[in-house]
């Protein structure tokens, strides 16, 4: 081992033993996962929004745009994993975001301080943005009351409108009237979808111009003294209103 000597302390004068080789090693591995640290964080950095890596050979050509389900920024990047364009938003990200395509992005917002608790159910909506690319909001609709919230999709139409996904509510009451059996109502009532077309009519309103519900094209072979009554496997056309035995009913999460 080679010589160690005794060094003065320049606060107080007083002797100290110098570093072991063994301390000194120490520090030398403690720098040099310092240094390691640093350099991945600035991969990371450089990677912007958390691209890990890309086969460019298999990746396809484009752009990719994601609206992080627990934030509430919109991003659009390319294969590099760098940001194009980003959107803010008021609102926790919905479901689903759309680019139009004069650069414009719709999207679906959780308007959870609006939403009916029963109608809370995962994949809730509530509101539906339009901003413009630059990230000004060119358009809001609040789709929420207490028989009506939207969720999961929309899809924007060439007329400029929006179809929306809603979930409509009906009572147990309403339910078994139609011919839904009792031992299948675990929730005491049922959420069948409706797709409604609505149409941008101020920078806060809309108005709904079409609509399908799911309501209206029931059949079930439950109950024969209902007017839907009829033969499930007769009816292909129609949606049988007992297939799902539990929760809130037989629900759709896209629109096309």
């Amino acid at each position: 081992m080679g010589r160690f000597s005794f060094s003065k302390s320049r606060r107080n004068g007083q002797s100290h033993p110098p570093r072991t080789a063994k301390a000194r090693r120490t520090v030398r591995r403690q720098r040099g996962l310092s240094v390691e640290t640093l350099e991945r964080r600035e991969l990371l950095a450089a990677n912007t929004v958390g691209l890990i890596s890309i086969d460019e050979a298999r990746a396809s050509d484009g752009y990719t745009l994601f609206s992080p389900q627990t934030g509430r920024d919109s991003y659009l990047i390319n294969n590099r994993g760098q940001v194009v364009n980003q959107w803010h938003s008021d609102y926790n990200a919905g479901l689903t975001g759309y680019l139009t395509e004069d650069g414009d992005l719709v999207r679906g917002g959780v308007l959870r301080d609006n939403v009916n608790g029963t109608l809370a159910a995962p994949g809730a909506s509530g509101i539906i943005e339009k901003f413009n690319w630059e990230g000004e909001k060119t358009w809001s609709y609040v789709y929420s009351t207490n028989t009506e919230l939207s969720h999961h999709d929309l899809e924007v139409m060439p007329n400029g409108n929006v179809l929306v996904m809603v979930w409509e509510f009906r009572s147990g009451a309403e339910s078994r009237a139609a011919g839904r059996n009792p031992n299948k109502l675990s929730l005491g009532y049922l959420l069948p979808d409706v797709i409604t077309e609505v149409k941008p009519t101020g920078p806060t309103t809309g108005e709904v111009v079409w609509e399908w519900k799911v309501w209206d094209h029931l059949v079930q072979q439950y109950d024969p003294t209902k007017e839907n009554y009829g033969i499930v496997a007769d009816n292909p056309q129609l949606i049988d209103l007992n297939y799902v035995s539990t929760g809130p009913g037989k629900g759709a999460n896209a629109a096309d």
